[in-house]
């Protein structure tokens, strides 16, 4: 299992939680409930991680649809209308017709498919934006580009218009020149 910053902050607050519950604990029988209520979610969790530990999480392609370039453990900001985010460890596929962002699942060295970049030149019609497992935007080709920053590369993924609001996504992947390669 792997364990990065996220797995670490998760950890230590829930300890904190544990810790602050129990001493309360201690003191009232209020307190122990809340112990009780915390510990029990913590337990269930911990159940549910083992239960589902070693279930791979299979790519779905469309029909036509070929895995162009995939790479593990690249950084994606993501910037909305109102906010920003930062996915510290992302697994980026590109296809012939999308780019895929998977953010890592806590505690599992798996990826979830958070967002799809849909091409507009290469797809007839793209799917509904309006997805309960990722959020999914559309984009030209000639809008994907490569920027630097402190000297660093990265793909910059200009949206159209979306449901989400989303402006662009930036990935700092090793690759750089390849990804652009492969994406003509």
């Amino acid at each position: 299992m792997k364990i990065g910053y996220q797995e670490q902050l998760f950890m230590i607050i829930v300890g904190i939680f544990l810790l602050i519950t129990g001493v309360w604990a201690l003191g009232s029988k209020k307190g122990l409930y809340v112990f009780g209520s915390i510990a029990g979610i913590v337990f269930v969790l911990v159940a549910l991680q083992y239960l589902n530990r070693g279930k791979a999480i299979v790519l779905k392609l469309h029909p036509d649809e070929k895995v162009l370039l995939e790479e593990i453990g690249v950084k994606a900001t993501l910037k909305y209308a109102n906010k920003s985010e930062i996915a510290p460890e992302c697994k980026v596929t590109l296809t012939n017709l999308r780019v895929i962002v998977g953010k890592r699942i806590l505690f599992s060295p798996e990826y979830r498919e958070s967002y799809h970049f849909y091409f507009t030149e290469r797809n007839k019609q793209i799917p509904s934006p309006i997805n309960f497992t990722a959020v999914v935007a559309s984009l030209s080709i000639n809008s994907v580009s490569v920027k630097s920053r402190k000297d660093k590369p990265f793909i910059h993924l200009k949206t159209a218009s979306n449901l989400a609001s989303m402006q662009y996504a930036e990935l700092y992947i090793e690759g750089v020149e390849k990804f652009i390669e492969e994406l003509k």
